[in-house]
């Protein structure tokens, strides 16, 4: 029965949903013994753990001379966690919810104008440094070395940034979601088996994903580079999706943010770098400006997300961001 393909597949996002969500867990926990900001937390653990199918899939896929499914994964997760993701995280948000402070405050949550900005600079610049890395439709180790090391200065100067102007970007969390001293006291011991449990759950559930969808490409004649942009794409943004649709329930708004601005930063920045160092890709040429686009308007979509109120304007631009994704998902399938 496991060697059926659809059975792996499905196997697999289920594996990587559940060891996700434990990463997520052990993280959050984390972040509450050692007093961790919650907007530092979501960005960058959060971000991270999240981003960890993606990671995984780049690892295995390149291992395997697979490294196009892992380009594909990445700008596909980021398309996905955008268009799909965010879109529907905010259609979810009450409707009565307004930015206090239109001017430095983001709908999301409490983090304020400048840094957003650096966000955005960093993923744009990194964006532009990663696709100008494969307009030749190839990514060799040493364009990866560039993509990595622009990653861990730019991770380096966020990081700073939100050091100082941590106490600008604290959640007030509501009261009922206030945990007790003895739940907020998980030994270190309980939060690092956690971790490693849920890593171990997420490795098992990107090889059945990885091989079911290898599989299903090859009975079907799709190519492995728009299994990446689609099937994989959407299945290891299932994580963002369940942690972002829990925040909202919590009114944890801003681990929304976090969520999506981090994970898409991992994405391009460990993702896509670690793909081209272990071995080369090569991509189809055909699709490349279509992924530029594709990323152009993501980018745009999300700052409006974090920058607008939810209006009935923004309303019916997340609407129409999670059709067209749609949309686009069965043109991919269309053209082959």
């Amino acid at each position: 029965m496991l060697e059926n393909p659809f059975v792996q597949f499905v196997l697999g996002l289920i594996l990587l949903w559940y060891g996700a969500h434990l990463v997520v867990l052990a993280t959050e926990n984390f972040t509450k013994k050692f007093n961790f900001s919650p907007f530092v937390a979501s960005f960058v653990l959060i971000g991270f753990a999240t981003s960890s199918p993606e990671i995984f899939i780049s690892i295995i896929s390149s291992f395997e001379k697979n490294s196009a499914i892992a380009v594909g994964n990445a700008i596909g997760s980021n398309i996905a966690n955008v268009l799909l993701v965010l879109a529907i995280c905010f259609l979810f948000l009450p409707q009565d919810i307004r930015m206090i402070d239109p001017e430095s405050q983001s709908l999301f949550g409490y983090s304020n104008k400048r840094s957003i900005q650096i966000f955005f600079f960093a993923l744009i610049f990194l964006t532009v440094i990663s696709f100008s890395m494969l307009l030749d439709h190839k990514l060799y180790k040493d364009e990866s070395i560039i993509i990595i090391v622009v990653f861990l200065i730019m991770m380096g100067i966020m990081i700073f940034q939100f050091a100082k102007t941590t106490s600008s970007m604290l959640i007030d969390l509501p009261t009922e979601e206030i945990k007790t001293e003895e739940q907020s006291q998980s030994s270190s011991n309980k939060i690092f088996v956690q971790l490693l449990f849920g890593l171990g759950v997420i490795i098992v559930g990107t090889e059945f994903l990885l091989s079911g969808a290898i599989s299903i490409a090859k009975s079907i004649g799709v190519t492995t580079y728009i299994i990446g942009l689609s099937m994989t794409a959407i299945g290891t943004s299932l994580p963002e999706l369940a942690t972002g649709l829990e925040s909202v329930r919590k009114k944890n708004y801003g681990f929304v943010a976090g969520n999506i601005l981090g994970s898409n930063i991992f994405n391009i920045g460990i993702v896509l770098g670690l793909a081209g160092l272990i071995h080369p890709a090569t991509l189809e040429g055909s699709y490349l400006w279509l992924n530029i686009a594709m990323i152009i308007l993501s980018t745009i979509i999300m700052y409006m997300f974090f920058t607008r109120n939810r209006d009935k304007i923004m309303y019916s631009i997340a609407l129409g961001a999670i059709f067209f994704y749609i949309y686009y998902q069965t043109w991919l399938y269309g053209v082959n």
